[in-house]
């Protein structure tokens, strides 16, 4: 469920971000959407939205089951 609500945030802001600059980890977080069969059309905005919701996570920001 919290990977429902992870890729479900991930859509929310891509919308919102703004251009991010890939390094190796960002380049994995790709490769496992890609490999989990997600798409999408934008790298850099589906980066940001990660680093969005990676930043939520760990400021405490409560996240539904």
């Amino acid at each position: 469920m919290k990977l429902v609500l992870m890729i479900s945030s991930v859509a929310a802001v891509i919308g919102l971000a703004v251009p991010a600059h890939a390094d190796d980890t960002d380049d994995a977080f790709l490769a496992s959407l890609n490999s989990a069969g997600f798409t999408y059309n934008d790298p850099a905005q589906v980066i940001q939205a990660g680093h969005y919701v990676c930043s939520a996570a760990g400021s405490g920001t409560a996240m539904a089951d």
